[in-house]
């Protein structure tokens, strides 16, 4: 039965990779639980999972659609109320107001939070129910207790997060403590830029890959 599921989990993540290369927005793909999947365009990142896999409490209410994306930034950045050489030099240097953004999906691409879906890569990960608690626990853990989310656009809310955006706390690592929480095996940078993320994520998919 084990080796049933991730033969399935398996099929599910070539399907996926497969419409990555789709010109077009395909119908919406099923969703099953048990992937954890990372997404990286080479500035921002990323973790995309099942509706099934995500605490319930962090969805936007009454949302059908079968995908969910989680990724951290400065609100004003993020969502495009800040641009510009003067906004990117403060957030380099002083940062500014952290939070994690949730999208409700069709499928796994998409445009929000500053995203290019023409130079996305992912990477799928297959991963036991006990390493999805874990996943559920540490994007719990990045919310502020006793807060709302605000509403950003239908499908889409932003929670103020425990923690404040800056360089050495970004969106990379928000996207590599998760992956950690769902047990894959990547190591800890003191900074972590886009290019050193796709590295380890490549070196990781690789290592799980060959088992």
């Amino acid at each position: 039965m084990r080796e049933t599921s991730a033969v399935r989990y398996a099929l599910a993540a070539a399907a996926i990779l497969l419409l990555a290369g789709c010109a077009s927005r395909p119908p919406p793909v099923a969703a099953p639980d048990g992937l954890l999947i990372a997404f990286a365009d080479g500035f921002h990142s990323g973790v995309v999972v099942a509706r099934g896999s995500a605490p319930p409490e962090l969805l936007p209410e009454g949302d059908p659609r079968p995908w969910v994306a989680f990724h951290f930034g400065e609100r004003g950045f993020i969502t495009g109320e800040s641009a510009g050489a003067g906004d990117a030099l403060r957030l380099g240097l002083v940062g500014g107001g952290g939070g994690m953004q949730v999208d409700m999906l069709d499928w796994w691409v998409h445009d929000r939070g500053g995203t290019d879906p023409a130079r996305v890569r992912i990477w799928v990960f297959v991963v036991p129910a006990e390493a999805l608690a874990g996943v559920q626990a540490r994007l719990r853990a990045w919310v502020a207790p006793g807060t709302q989310a605000a509403v950003l656009r239908p499908g889409t809310l932003w929670w103020p997060s425990t923690r404040r955006w800056w360089l050495g706390d970004n969106c990379h690592d928000f996207t590599l403590d998760i992956l950690r929480a769902g047990g894959v095996d990547l190591p800890w940078r003191p900074l972590r830029l886009a290019s050193s993320v796709r590295a380890d994520l490549d070196a990781a998919w690789a290592e799980r890959d060959a088992r």
